[in-house]
């Protein structure tokens, strides 16, 4: 063989482009759709509503993730645990502005 040997260029490496600003927004707001309506959130209308309804909610989760882990036959706080933290990762990660 005569000559350098030319390098290939992979087809995803040609249609990749440096991600801009706009680009990452967006990617952020399809990820996390908690960034979409939290900046539109009417504090003085929705305050105290959501305040009720997450005190009625954590009353509820409370004796529901205690009692669970009673028949479970394990600590009790791994039912809170347990209770606890699917509630908050659906509000982060959730589609719904009324969670």
């Amino acid at each position: 063989m005569t000559g350098a040997k030319r390098k290939k260029r992979s087809v995803l490496w040609g249609k990749m482009h440096t991600p801009h600003r706009e680009d990452i927004k967006q990617w952020c707001k399809r990820r996390l759709p908690i960034l979409e309506w939290a900046p539109q959130y009417n504090l003085k209308e929705n305050l105290l509503p959501d305040t009720v309804s997450g005190i009625m909610l954590a009353v509820q989760q409370v004796a529901q993730g205690l009692s669970f882990a009673m028949l479970s036959s394990v600590h009790p706080v791994f039912g809170l645990y347990g209770s606890l933290f699917p509630a908050i990762i659906y509000a982060i990660f959730g589609m719904g502005r009324h969670v």
